[in-house]
């Protein structure tokens, strides 16, 4: 509603959507709530990753994000080879947080 995207993890960061897919999408969105976000890790590696070129581009945009998940963002994916990535992913999204949409 109002330029807001509201979608969970499964419908954006499933499907085959890469850095093309979601610059076409950016104008549409003036800030994104995202749900149902799982624990991160080698079972769900490429959605992972989807997650956190979305969250570069919507950085980049400066779009307000909220993530929403059962568990703290901090311990989505603590460990394992995506662990630099997210770290500095979360950083991110700590800072667009504060945007206001």
């Amino acid at each position: 509603a109002k330029g807001v995207l509201w979608a969970d993890f499964t419908t954006l960061c499933t499907q085959a959507l890469g850095r093309a897919e979601y610059l076409a999408l950016l104008p549409q969105w003036r800030g994104v709530m995202l749900t149902d976000v799982p624990p991160l890790g080698a079972h769900n590696a490429d959605a992972a990753l989807r997650l956190v070129v979305l969250i570069d581009l919507l950085y980049e945009s400066q779009i307000p994000l909220r993530l929403y998940a059962d568990q703290p963002l901090a311990s989505l994916c603590a460990t394992g080879p995506l662990a630099p990535a997210y770290a500095r992913a979360l950083s991110r999204v700590q800072q667009l947080q504060v945007l206001n949409p």
